[in-house]
């Protein structure tokens, strides 16, 4: 049995549309959903899941998104569970069938090594699947690392505490056991070389703002990209290259149905976002029309990041 715990945060306490959409492409691909939100659902919120998820689980809104998958797991019987697949509300999609990710998937683990996999993978910090989407299998659920990881996960003061503990933290344990990873998305020559170029473009700006800070310490500027955390001499933080971001047109073509909210509502590290709509119509009406309305509701207010982090 393949099971599903989806983790939600809605600043309106609403399962939007395209929630709900997500949910009824999951369950394509999944024999239960479990649904964590640490929004104040109603009833009325609440009757939209019927059909949609097995259980419903409303938590306080701390912990992030991988303290409602802690949450989650309480409520699976693990040792009936197949495949466990964890993923959030960031991202607007399925903008293709699931079903044809699996099989995809499926495929590959015939050929290569793949314990656990995910739609794509990121090397700020440390190499490590991005959590938006993950799937383990047997092997990986029914071990002792996967389950001490879980029993560790707890409040993390900051969003990159949550990252290195958390996200970078589950990979790395992970292979640390000798469990194999994966991605959907496999890199091709032209992609290497987009990346190269965003990465040292990125480089070249977090350079001159640590040149800037050095010259005029004193500045409102210096004092704000301090305050923000910005500590440039660390190649580490240096590195801001996102394949979802820079190359998010170039993972849709590879397969992975889905784009971020965070880079059609904000962009925050500049990325090139012109046609991403359209591009997105282009795969799926029904998600660009969800998306557009969504992207209404949330742009008529400021959603504070500190209300939550999506990965």
């Amino acid at each position: 049995m393949r099971v599903c715990i989806f983790a939600h945060f809605d600043r309106d306490d609403r399962v939007d549309p395209y929630v709900l959409k997500y949910l009824a492409e999951l369950r394509t691909v999944c024999q239960q959903v479990i649904f964590v939100s640490t929004s104040k659902l109603g009833e009325t919120e609440q009757a939209k899941l019927t059909g949609l998820a097995e259980r419903i689980i409303l938590k306080p809104n701390v912990g992030y998104d991988f303290a409602s998958w802690q949450s989650g797991l309480a409520a699976v019987q693990l040792e009936h569970c197949t495949e466990l697949v964890i993923c959030n509300d960031s991202c607007y999609g399925p903008l293709a069938p699931l079903t044809s990710v699996f099989e995809r998937m499926a495929r590959r683990m015939t050929s290569e090594p793949c314990d656990f996999w995910g739609m794509t993978s990121n090397n700020q910090g440390h190499w490590h699947l991005q959590s938006y989407f993950m799937v383990f299998r047997r092997a990986v659920i029914q071990s002792e690392a996967f389950a001490n990881f879980w029993k560790e996960v707890g409040p993390r003061p900051t969003k990159i505490d949550v990252i290195n503990d958390f996200e970078i933290g589950l990979s790395t344990k992970l292979m640390a056991a000798g469990f194999h990873p994966a991605t959907v998305f496999q890199w091709r020559f032209m992609s290497r070389i987009m990346f190269a170029t965003h990465y040292m473009r990125a480089l070249a700006i977090h350079f001159i703002f640590y040149l800037w800070v050095l010259t005029f310490p004193q500045s409102y500027k210096a004092k704000k990209l301090r305050a923000d955390g910005y500590y440039f001499m660390r190649i580490k933080q240096l590195h801001q290259v996102n394949l979802l971001h820079h190359l998010w047109r170039e993972v849709l073509a590879s397969g992975v149905p889905f784009v971020k909210i965070e880079l059609l509502r904000d962009n925050p590290l500049r990325a090139k976002t012109g046609g991403a709509l359209e591009f997105i119509n282009s795969l799926s009406p029904e998600m660009a029309a969800a998306a557009k309305n969504h992207l209404s509701r949330l742009t008529s207010g400021i959603e504070s990041p500190a209300e939550h982090v999506k990965f």
